[in-house]
């Protein structure tokens, strides 16, 4: 299987994401679990799928199915399109530690979480959506958060020269950003779309 380009329709999830980043003040996308908390925070990713992702996408003909899941920093979301059931995984990754100093927050310095790249396993996630949704919609969206000058890009770099998948997969379609609250960051959104055979 070979991927082709992520279509603009599905691009449209990328700048959705950016936009509602700089909406959710004061929290961002890093924080987003916070955003209008009542008594605890959301799980990971839900305030995403279900304020930012999941209108837009049921505006693109896309519904999702069944009761959803947030594990820690990912989700699986079945939905259908155009009469084919498909996925959307997403997965969150921070590098970075965000404290109060005074009555600003920025990067704590002395927390390197780099090793959380190895943990968040995208390789697997890729194969796993491949091999069970090789369906054309199948998306796999990862939302990272960095201090450093191109955020992820050596991983990303890494993850997609590997032969393997080159023979599969396009690289992911991605977009970087400075935290649109001040803090000192970078957020990265990178996308991969699964279709059909050839």
């Amino acid at each position: 299987m070979r991927a082709k380009e992520v279509s603009s329709e599905w691009l449209s999830l990328l700048d959705a994401l950016k936009a509602f980043d700089a909406m959710i003040a004061p929290v961002g996308l890093y924080a987003a679990q916070e955003y209008q908390m009542q008594d605890k925070p959301q799980p990971w990713l839900k305030v995403e799928w279900e304020q930012c992702l999941k209108p837009l996408m049921k505006t693109m003909g896309c519904h999702s199915l069944g009761r959803v899941v947030f594990d820690r920093n990912q989700v699986s979301i079945r939905f259908r399109a155009d009469g084919k059931v498909s996925c959307l995984k997403m997965t969150r990754l921070s590098k970075i530690k965000v404290r109060q100093y005074g009555n600003a927050y920025r990067v704590d310095p002395h927390h390197d979480f780099s090793a959380r790249w190895k943990e968040a396993n995208l390789n697997g996630s890729l194969n796993d959506l491949a091999k069970y949704y090789s369906r054309p919609g199948s998306l796999l969206l990862f939302i990272g958060f960095a201090a450093e000058p191109e955020p992820f890009s050596a991983e990303l770099d890494a993850l997609q020269s590997g032969t393997a998948f080159q023979r599969r997969f396009n690289r992911a379609t991605t977009k970087t950003w400075d935290d649109s609250h001040g803090r000192g960051f970078k957020v990265t959104a990178a996308l991969w779309h699964v279709t059909e055979s050839k």
